[in-house]
């Protein structure tokens, strides 16, 4: 197996805090984002789509769970939760590749988590305590706020979409914006980062809370667009997460070559 290739920022002595500048960006910047990450697709469109495959294939076994074996979504979801970041590494892995002007091996960006192991394991395990949290308060509140019972997968569906259970609703979605706006805060470049900069993972999670500080209407303006795209791919089965997940996994990776020096 090769070992992954030493990226020019990569030193013997570990990053300190202080040594990771911050730029700040226009508010519109993560339409360009976009834009470059979409590029990186049409470049590299056999590697990128093949992660976009995994991702849709992860979402349809969620979806199939969740329809005829409830009790086991929410293992299955953080068994994502921690794939998930191990796969993103490839992407970014490709977006770099290409900015150098290197030919793309996907056998290699399989093995991309290998840049900085131990940095990216951490990080994924705080994610994985979070979203059990997360978990565990959605419980609660469906305990206090949901009258009539569980109901089935369509008849919540159907009671959402007709504006009934109000207060579970506004409830509901107050927790998942508190439990969505931490993860975002602590991820907009933690791996990027820990991967070119072999960081560690608490660097890392506060140079990602030092972006977003520096750059509070172009994060909500990221954040509104990854919400609305990854909405749309859930809406579509999963079926556009082939597409979205490669172009925000490429987009990622710019966002973190824009904000930080």
């Amino acid at each position: 197996m090769d070992n992954p290739p030493k990226s020019s920022s990569e030193t013997s002595t570990p990053f300190r805090l202080d040594s990771i500048q911050v730029r700040s960006v226009p508010a519109l910047s993560a339409l360009q984002w976009l834009q470059k990450g979409a590029d990186d697709l049409r470049r590299c469109p056999l590697p990128s789509l093949s992660y976009g495959l995994i991702f849709f294939l992860m979402g349809q076994a969620l979806l199939q769970v969740f329809r005829h074996a409830t009790e086991y979504s929410t293992t299955l979801a953080v068994i994502f939760l921690l794939l998930g970041p191990f796969l993103a590494t490839g992407l970014y892995n490709i977006s770099r590749q290409l900015q150098q002007d290197k030919k793309v091996s996907f056998r290699k960006t399989t093995m991309s988590w290998q840049y900085n192991l131990p940095a990216i394991a951490v990080y994924v395990l705080v994610l994985a305590v979070i979203v059990l949290i997360f978990m565990r308060a959605s419980l609660i509140t469906f305990a206090l706020f949901y009258s009539g019972g569980m109901p089935t997968v369509g008849r919540f569906v159907e009671q959402l979409l007709q504006f009934q259970q109000m207060e579970f609703l506004i409830a509901y979605t107050l927790v998942t914006l508190f439990f969505s706006t931490i993860i975002f805060l602590i991820s907009v470049v933690s791996i990027p980062l820990m991967m070119d900069k072999r960081t560690d993972a608490i660097i890392a999670c506060i140079t990602s809370l030092r972006v977003v500080a520096a750059n509070p209407a172009a994060m909500l303006i990221w954040a509104i667009l990854i919400l609305l795209l990854i909405g749309l791919s859930m809406a579509s089965q999963y079926w556009l997460l082939m597409v979205v997940g490669p172009v925000l996994g490429h987009a990622t990776w710019h966002a973190y070559r824009a904000t930080v020096a």
